[in-house]
């Protein structure tokens, strides 16, 4: 990345120069009231969403990420740390990339304990995903990059302070305790497990989801398939 940001920044840089005062398109107030579909309003590099194709990861469609993408041995589905290689560099990883990745993961391994305390506190009602949101919005309280914005860091080296929490909010949890949840007691119990490894999305989102009751089919049994 230290090698990557510079000459992006350099190339920013020049096609601002000679293009910054091209027009890209026109406004309707229809495309307005219409959600700003079609509006050309933001650079991105890292993903697109086509209204025809659906979402492109750095001019990748999911089929080619599929197909592309490093698995695990003998496994058919990329893997969340070649995904992430992807976006941050715009390259197709090596296994030994993604094997990198997994490591910086696993050495970022815990929640807060206030957001585990948090999620404790939330009613098992909640929507799943406002919990999850919640607790990834509360681990701004640990964030390299808040304390540098805070401090009037430049905005060229804003990435140097961006990379490492996203590192952290997609980190592993090997080798780590694993928190369940009891939906009946709505108490937490402690299991060792030696070979799972739970990024923090997914633990987040593990917690939240065995403290949900399962939704229940028209017969009135509980379906378990989630």
């Amino acid at each position: 990345m230290a090698n990557l940001v510079p000459e992006f920044q350099k190339t920013v840089k020049e096609f601002r120069s000679k293009h910054g005062n091209t027009k890209v398109g026109e406004v309707t107030v229809d495309m307005m009231y219409g959600g700003m579909r079609g509006i050309k309003g933001l650079v991105t590099e890292t993903s697109v969403l086509d209204p025809d194709e659906g979402i492109r990861f750095r001019g990748y469609s999911i089929p080619e990420c599929q197909k592309l993408l490093p698995t695990v041995a003998g496994g058919k589905e990329m893997l969340p740390e070649g995904l992430f290689w992807l976006l941050l560099t715009g390259d197709i990883p090596t296994d030994a990339q993604v094997k990198a990745v997994s490591k910086e993961w696993a050495n970022r391994a815990d929640l807060p304990a206030h957001v585990v305390t948090m999620l404790k506190n939330f009613p098992s009602t909640l929507h799943p995903m406002a919990q999850f949101s919640a607790a990834i919005t509360a681990c701004n309280h640990d964030s390299k990059f808040k304390q540098a914005y805070t401090e009037g860091v430049r905005k060229n080296v804003y990435w140097e302070f961006s990379v490492r929490p996203t590192c952290q909010l997609s980190r592993t949890n090997g080798d780590k305790p694993s928190r369940q949840v009891d939906t009946t007691t709505r108490t937490y119990s402690v299991e060792e497990t030696d070979s799972v490894h739970y990024s923090v999305t997914t633990q987040v989102l593990s917690d939240v989801i065995q403290r949900v009751p399962a939704p229940r089919c028209s017969s009135g049994k509980q379906n378990n398939t989630r």
